[in-house]
């Protein structure tokens, strides 16, 4: 698909994947905000449902039980992720919702960084080594709400 080319029409959707289309919509709102902090665009929405539609074949119930309960889907999904344990489907979606942001330039601090001049390589090592806190955190985190929301690919234990 060339950039050039129409946009996929939601209306024309197979049997059985309108029903779909409001959850991913509120989905794409909930895992957008979750990265982000702010409302997604309609278009990127959209394109959300399509990407979901084309290339995720059955809802996710793990993704359903995220947004219900409001839970840390970044935590979740880093927890599954280096568990190796069902998180195949979050991951594939949250990686859909980053495709579709990351080309435009609103987006390109939340993805490489505010630009700071001259900055010293102690600096940018001590911003590395403060991750590390943090994501140990996350993990952790991901840890709780898996075990006490008893999650798994399928949704709710």
């Amino acid at each position: 698909m060339s950039c050039d080319s129409p946009q996929p029409r939601l209306k024309n959707l197979p049997p059985g994947h309108s029903d779909q289309t409001a959850l991913l919509e509120t989905e794409a709102r909930y895992l957008h905000g979750c990265f982000f902090g702010n409302s997604a665009p309609d278009d990127v929405i959209n394109r959300y449902v399509t990407a979901n539609i084309l290339c995720c074949p059955a809802p996710g119930s793990l993704t359903d039980t995220i947004v219900a309960r409001r839970l840390d889907a970044e935590a979740v999904e880093l927890f599954l992720r280096w568990r190796n344990k069902d998180s195949r489907i979050l991951t594939k979606k949250i990686r859909i919702i980053f495709y579709l942001v990351e080309v435009r330039s609103e987006y390109y601090p939340a993805f490489f960084g505010k630009a700071v001049h001259n900055e010293t390589r102690f600096r940018a090592a001590l911003g590395l080594l403060s991750a590390l806190p943090q994501t140990a955190w996350k993990y952790l985190k991901g840890a709780y709400l898996v075990h006490t929301n008893r999650l798994s690919e399928n949704g709710p234990v």
